[in-house]
């Protein structure tokens, strides 16, 4: 998709919080990519999507300088315009090094609080189980909107 030292210019939503996220409000943003995170592949635990739970993802989380601000930021390149996905997660079960999960868990997780509230509860249900060297992971599924 993207190397390193690339320059992308995106339109970036001006809130990323499912509750208060619209599709009219961006901003333009002139990022300089260090790397890109495939969330298929390269998950996220649940710690870290416990952090900031009610925040727009999706399967691309690029970590880029953005020039104009003089600071490393990340930024989930399918809430951009140009790079639009519906940002739905599922839960996995992944076995130690593999890069999709040996059981999904559940359903498929829309953007909305209503579903990151449900989200958020069955993951502090399903951590309660022992799964040996496995772990849960949350993925973003990799459909894409197409304009």
């Amino acid at each position: 998709m993207f190397s390193r030292g690339d320059e992308v210019e995106i339109s970036y939503p001006v809130r990323t919080h499912v509750r208060l996220w619209r599709p009219d409000e961006t901003r333009r943003r002139q990022l300089i990519i260090h790397d890109l995170r495939d969330l298929v592949t390269d998950p996220l635990s649940v710690q870290d999507f416990m952090r900031r739970p009610y925040l727009l993802r999706s399967r691309w989380l690029a970590k880029a300088f953005e020039p104009s601000h003089r600071r490393w930021r990340q930024f989930y390149l399918g809430s951009s315009r140009e790079y639009a996905a519906p940002g739905i997660l599922q839960v996995g079960l992944y076995e130690p090094g593999a890069t999709k999960p040996s059981k999904v868990f559940g359903r498929q997780f829309q953007p909305t609080p209503e579903d990151r509230r449900l989200l958020v509860k069955a993951l502090r249900q399903w951590s309660r189980h022992d799964f040996g060297e496995a772990e849960l992971r949350i993925f973003a599924n990799d459909l894409r909107v197409i304009r």
